[in-house]
C-alpha cells in the first residue's frame, strides 16, 4: 500500500475521473430537474382540469336543483288540481272556480306557460288562459296523453319539448293522470313549463366564449341551451358522445368531447335532475379551461432554462467540494432529515445496536432497558405481529415499509407511533440490520378518530328527517331494499304501512305552515313511539305522507300496529276543525304484506304499490281508517299484483 502511494499521484490520477463523474452528475441532475418539474407541471394540468371540472360540477348541480325546483313547483300545482278533480269531483258547474284557481296559480308560477285539464278523449276541459273550452284543442295524439292513457301509474310524467297548441310557445309538458273513482282513466292534468324560462335563466351565467349550458331530456332531446340556438331545441342527440356513455343510474359524470353542434372541444359535467328525467349539461371550451396552465408552462420553460444554466455553472464550480464531501454530506443529510424522530438501528431479530436520544423521550426507556426487557414488552400485544413482520421483511430495493403501532410508557400511557423501516446493505459475515425512524402520531390518531366520529354523526344526520325526527326518504329506500332482499332469502313476510294525514292542506290553510310543521313532528313522534323492535323503521315518505317498514311481520301484526298508530294520533287531540266529523288531526293508513321467494316476479315497488292502493281505499272509504292491501295472483306463470276489493 505504501509502495503504491509512493509510486502514484492519487490526486493527479483521479482528477479526470472525478471531473467526468461530476459532469455526469450535473447532466443527470439537469435531467432530473426537468423530469421532477415536468411532472408537477403535468399534474398542474390535471389540477386545472379538475378545478374546471369542479366548477362545471358545482354549476351543473345548482342548475339541476333549479330545474328540480321548477318541475316540482309545477307538479305541486298539478297535485292540487288532481285532488280537486278526483277527491272534490269537480263537474262542469265548478269549472269556473277551477279556472280561477288555475289563473291564481299561474301568477305564482312564472315558469309555467299554462295549466290545462283534458278529459279521457283528449278534449280541453279547463285552461288557465281562457275559461271557455275550444273543440279544436285536442291532445289525444300527444305522447304524454298516450302515456297516461296506457299507464295507470299516478306519478308525474315529464314529456319531451313540444310547441304548445294553446300558446304556440316551446314548452316542456309536466303531467299527471286523472282517474275516476273506479280507477279508470278520466283524463290528464298538465302544466306546460316554458322553455323560455330556462333559456332566460341560463343567460345569467357566463360559461365562457366557447362554453355552453344546456337542459336536455334523459332520452337525449335538447330542451334549452345557452348560447341560444333555436335550431337545437327538440333536436335528438341521444347518439352523441355524452348520452351514449351516460349510464341509466349515473347521477353525475364528467366528459370531454367535440360538440356535434358547433365542433368545439369541451370539458364539462352532466348532472341528472333529481326525481325527473332531465339532465343539465355545463361545459367550458378546452382552450379556455387550460388557458392559465398554458401561460404557466411558458413561464416554467423560461425559469427552467435559467435554473439549468445556473445548476451547470454551480456544479462545475463545486466539483472538487462535491467529490470530497459527497459521502459525509449524505450521512449528515440523512441525520438532518430525521433529527426530530427517534432513530433505532437493530438487527432483524430485534436486538438494538443504536438508539438515538429522541427514543428515550418518546418511549420513556433507554437502550439498556430495551435490551434487558426486549422490545415485545413495550409494544401493544395487538401490534406486535405487524411490527415483527415489518422488521423481518423490509424492502430490499432501497425503499421503506411503514408500520403503525403503540408503545407503552412506564406510567402506563399508550403512545401511537409510526415507524419507517429500511434495510441496510448487508455486510459480509454480519446479520442484516434495519434502521427505523419512529415518530409520535398520537395527536394525528386522535384527530382521525374525531373525524371518523364526526363523519359517523353526519352520516346519521343524512338519513334522518330534520323536521319529524324519523328517517328520511333516502333512508327508507335503502332500508326497504335491504329488508326485501332479506325477505327473499329467508321467505319471511315483510309488511309496509303507508300513512297520510287527512286534509293536511286544509290544516295548513287554517293554522299556518308553522303549526303544520308542528303537526308533522307530532305524527313522527307517534310513529316513533308505536314501533318497538330495532329492525322496524318509521320514515317520512314525502310531504304529509309517512311509512313504516315492519320486517318479519304478518298481515295481522301489521294491521294491529296500524290500528295502534291511527288511535294514538287521534288520541293526541290536535285541533283540526276542517277535518269533519272528528275535529282533530287524523290519518288514513294502508297496510300491505308480501312474503317473496327467490324467482318471484314481484319487487319491493309492488309492496309500496299495494300499501298505496290500500291507503287510497282508506281515504275513499271515509278517512281516519286502516285498509289492507291486495294479494298476489298467478298470471301466465308469473306472479302479478291483484288489488283487494
Amino acid at each position: 500500500m505504501a509502495e503504491r502511494r509512493a509510486g502514484e499521484s492519487p490526486i493527479g490520477s483521479k482528477r479526470p475521473s472525478a471531473q467526468g463523474l461530476i459532469a455526469v452528475l450535473v447532466i443527470i441532475s439537469c435531467l432530473l430537474f426537468l423530469v421532477l418539474n415536468a411532472w408537477p407541471t403535468w399534474e398542474a394540468r390535471s389540477l386545472a382540469l379538475t378545478a374546471d371540472q369542479q366548477a362545471t360540477s358545482n354549476l351543473a348541480r345548482s342548475l339541476a336543483e333549479h330545474a328540480h325546483g321548477t318541475i316540482q313547483a309545477a307538479e305541486t300545482a298539478l297535485l292540487d288540481i288532481r285532488e280537486r278533480m278526483e277527491v272534490d269531483d269537480i263537474h262542469a258547474a265548478d269549472r269556473s272556480r277551477l279556472h280561477t284557481m288555475m289563473q291564481e296559480d299561474i301568477v305564482h308560477l312564472p315558469m309555467v306557460d299554462g295549466l290545462l285539464v283534458f278529459d279521457d278523449s283528449g278534449a280541453w276541459v279547463v285552461n288557465s288562459q281562457t275559461a271557455r273550452p275550444s273543440s279544436a284543442l285536442n291532445i289525444s295524439d300527444r305522447d304524454y296523453f298516450i302515456f297516461h292513457r296506457d299507464h295507470p301509474g299516478r306519478g308525474v310524467h315529464v314529456g319531451e319539448p313540444i310547441v304548445s297548441r294553446a300558446s304556440g310557445h316551446w314548452v316542456l309538458p309536466v303531467s299527471l293522470r286523472l282517474d275516476n273513482p273506479d280507477g279508470t282513466f278520466r283524463g290528464v292534468a298538465g302544466a306546460m313549463v316554458s322553455i323560455d324560462f330556462f333559456r332566460d335563466f341560463y343567460k345569467g351565467f357566463n360559461p365562457g366564449r366557447e362554453g355552453a349550458v344546456s337542459l336536455a331530456s334523459a332520452s337525449g332531446l335538447i330542451v334549452a341551451r345557452h348560447p341560444d340556438d333555436p335550431r337545437v331545441i327538440g333536436a335528438d342527440f341521444s347518439k352523441g358522445p355524452i348520452f351514449s356513455r351516460l349510464g341509466p343510474q349515473t347521477v353525475e359524470q364528467g366528459f370531454q368531447y367535440r360538440s356535434p353542434i358547433d365542433g368545439v372541444d369541451r370539458y364539462g359535467t352532466v348532472h341528472r335532475v333529481p326525481n325527473y328525467p332531465l339532465l343539465v349539461i355545463v361545459s367550458h371550451g378546452k382552450a379556455e379551461a387550460l388557458a392559465n396552465w398554458t401561460s404557466s408552462v411558458k413561464r416554467y420553460l423560461a425559469v427552467s432554462c435559467i435554473a439549468i444554466a445556473s445548476l451547470i455553472i454551480l456544479g462545475l464550480s463545486l466539483a472538487r467540494l462535491v467529490k470530497r464531501n459527497e459521502r459525509t454530506e449524505r450521512q449528515y443529510r440523512l441525520l438532518a432529515d430525521y433529527s426530530t424522530d427517534a432513530i433505532v438501528c437493530a438487527t432483524a431479530s430485534g436486538f438494538p445496536l443504536y438508539v438515538s436520544p429522541s427514543f428515550s423521550a418518546l418511549s420513556g426507556r433507554d437502550m439498556a432497558e430495551w435490551r434487558d426487557s426486549g422490545w415485545q414488552s413495550i409494544v401493544h400485544s395487538e401490534d406486535r405481529d405487524a411490527l415483527m413482520q415489518g422488521m423481518a421483511s423490509p424492502p430490499r430495493d432501497g425503499g421503506h415499509k411503514t408500520v403503525t403501532f403503540r408503545f407503552i410508557r412506564p406510567g402506563g400511557l399508550w403512545v401511537w407511533c409510526e415507524a419507517l423501516i429500511r434495510m441496510l446493505p448487508a455486510r459480509r459475515g454480519k446479520e442484516r440490520c434495519i434502521v427505523a425512524n419512529i415518530r409520535d402520531i398520537t395527536a394525528r390518531k386522535e384527530a382521525e378518530d374525531q373525524v371518523a366520529a364526526l363523519n359517523a354523526e353526519l352520516s346519521a344526520m343524512a338519513l334522518s328527517d330534520a323536521l319529524t325526527g324519523v328517517a328520511n326518504r333516502r333512508c327508507f329506500d335503502k332500508k326497504l331494499d335491504a329488508e326485501w332482499a332479506r325477505a327473499v332469502r329467508n321467505g319471511n313476510p315483510l309488511s309496509l304501512i303507508m300513512l297520510d294525514i287527512d286534509h293536511f292542506k286544509l290544516f295548513n290553510d287554517l293554522y299556518g305552515h308553522k303549526t303544520g310543521d308542528e303537526c308533522l313532528a307530532a305524527v313522527g313522534s307517534v310513529l316513533a313511539s308505536s314501533i318497538r323492535r330495532p329492525e322496524d323503521l318509521a320514515a317520512r315518505y314525502g310531504g304529509e305522507e309517512f311509512a313504516v317498514i315492519l320486517p318479519d311481520t304478518t298481515a295481522a301484526g301489521a294491521r294491529q300496529i296500524a290500528d295502534l298508530i291511527r288511535a294514538a294520533l287521534e288520541g293526541r287531540m290536535i285541533e283540526h276543525s276542517a277535518n269533519k266529523p272528528w275535529g282533530v288531526v287524523t290519518a288514513s293508513l294502508g297496510v300491505a304484506t308480501l312474503a317473496p321467494m327467490p324467482g318471484d316476479a314481484v319487487k319491493s315497488a309492488d309492496l309500496i304499490e299495494l300499501a298505496d292502493q290500500a291507503l287510497y281505499r282508506a281515504k275513499r272509504s271515509g278517512r281516519n281508517k286502516v285498509a289492507e292491501g291486495g294479494q298476489l295472483r298467478v298470471v301466465g306463470g308469473r306472479q302479478a299484483l291483484k288489488s283487494s276489493t
